[in-house]
């Protein structure tokens, strides 16, 4: 398998048996007079344009991942690609008026059953019909097969397959795990290595090591739709010229490090690892971590940004090489100063579905007083568990920061300290983005700040 197929079957060998949280869901609305023959011709033509939809996941004694066995990830797993096969299709009939509720029910069924990576295909498939026309078209897949960036490249091939316009065929993961093993490919590696055994070393205990001590997690989730969130990066983002998503990155970062009363903070990107021409469009589990190690020091927060810019592509780069290994560097450079590695921050910018979505021109150059009278918009609230989190302690998904922010958090309570919850993060983390926005303030003085905030608003307070 690929390094990016090995860590995503390490993580679902690690979840309980039968568990469903990590399977992928898309649905794609279909517009013209298609009927169940032609989705039914594309959804064919799809498979055969992409080998990980047609391919079985197993370790060498032939069990499938998501088997629930957590010493799965001493096996090692091999991936065979199907040269001929069938795909039921699930027909689904419904009224114009009800083919999108539909179609929504129709994918939580699909999604709702394990997938047996070691016989089944790693996708399902239905489509919703109104008439003799197909409306909607609905996948769910294994997120063995596929992750986040795939799911939209599956979708532009689907909508291209109906209007029968595809083009070139894309890098398949055999490709690249051949790439992998060769003398690049490992050089590649051994140097991602080396930013993983030194940063794990030098990173305070707080970044790496487990809070649980044996008593299990103590979790708290919380969503959050913002305007204001979104409106403070856009603007802060124009105002220092980076990326918004580096805006957003470096205020998570910079509130772990007030939570936390450290100067030096780790956190665990998640990774497309698509960073050349031939693997672009490759479709894939393709997802790795980066090792992000930055130092908060006394400066104005533009400069924090203009920082941590580099400090966050050098751990992208070292993001490629095989996820084992790098497991093992960690546990190793713990080990020598005498911790026991097994709890991460991670953050999950997962707004591939945004891509391209062009941001409103009113949420750009605003100050931080026109933002706070975004905030009565703003909504967080305790959310229900999404399933167990794989060596974690702090989760931070985005899932979009166009013309509204939307998270969530899962966080271990005894890491945030003092009674705090993901809902309070999510909060204070709003209100960062908006103290940030008032001049240029430096890094101490939002320290400051924060410590008022604290000693004003309590836990839950908002």
């Amino acid at each position: 398998m690929t390094w990016g197929q090995t860590a995503i079957w390490d993580v679902l060998r690690w979840l309980p048996a039968n568990d469903t949280s990590l399977n992928l869901t898309v649905t794609h609305p279909v517009h013209g007079t298609h009927g169940v023959a032609s989705a039914a011709a594309a959804l064919s033509a799809l498979l055969e344009r992409h080998e990980a939809l047609r391919t079985l996941f197993r370790d060498e004694d032939g069990a499938g991942a998501g088997a629930g066995t957590a010493n799965g990830r001493g096996t090692r797993p091999v991936q065979q690609v199907r040269a001929d096969g069938e795909l039921p299709i699930a027909v689904v009939e419904s009224t114009p008026a009800g083919a999108q509720q539909a179609a929504r029910a129709c994918a939580a069924r699909l999604r709702a059953e394990p997938f047996d990576t070691a016989a089944d295909l790693p996708v399902r498939a239905a489509v919703v019909v109104a008439g003799p026309r197909v409306t909607h078209i609905v996948l769910v897949f294994s997120h063995m097969a596929v992750d986040g960036w795939s799911a939209a490249i599956v979708l532009d091939d689907l909508a291209a397959l109906l209007d029968g316009t595809p083009g070139p065929p894309a890098q398949q993961p055999r490709e690249r795990a051949r790439w992998e093993r060769s003398p690049a490919g490992l050089r590649r590696s051994a140097a991602a290595l080396r930013h993983w055994s030194r940063n794990a070393g030098e990173l305070p205990a707080d970044w790496m090591q487990d809070v649980r001590a044996g008593a299990g997690p103590d979790a708290s989730w919380a969503d959050q739709t913002s305007p204001a969130m979104a409106a403070a990066a856009h603007s802060l983002a124009a105002r220092h010229r980076v990326a918004p998503g580096l805006v957003l990155l470096g205020s998570v970062v910079l509130l772990l490090g007030l939570y936390r009363e450290r100067t030096a903070v780790g956190v665990r990107l998640l990774v497309a690892t698509r960073f050349r021409p031939e693997n672009r469009r490759l479709v894939g589990a393709f997802n790795q971590n980066a090792l992000l190690s930055t130092e908060l020091v006394d400066e104005p927060f533009s400069a924090f940004l203009l920082r941590l810019r580099p400090d966050s592509l050098r751990a992208y780069r070292a993001s490629e090489c095989d996820p084992r290994e790098a497991e093992a560097a960690v546990r190793s450079a713990m080990g020598r100063r005498g911790f026991t590695s097994g709890g991460n921050c991670f953050y999950n910018d997962a707004r591939y579905h945004e891509d391209g979505t062009p941001v409103p021109g009113a949420l750009t150059g605003l100050n931080a007083d026109q933002v706070r009278e975004m905030l009565p918009r703003s909504r967080v609230a305790e959310a229900v568990p999404k399933g167990d989190q794989y060596a974690s302690k702090f989760f931070l998904w985005l899932y979009g920061l166009a013309d509204t922010a939307r998270l969530s958090v899962c966080a271990d309570r005894r890491f945030l300290a003092a009674g705090r919850t993901a809902s309070d993060f999510l909060t204070d983390l709003e209100w960062l983005l908006v103290e940030a926005l008032d001049g240029d303030p430096a890094l101490p003085a939002l320290r400051t700040a924060f410590a008022d905030r604290r000693a004003r608003v309590g836990p839950g307070a908002g």
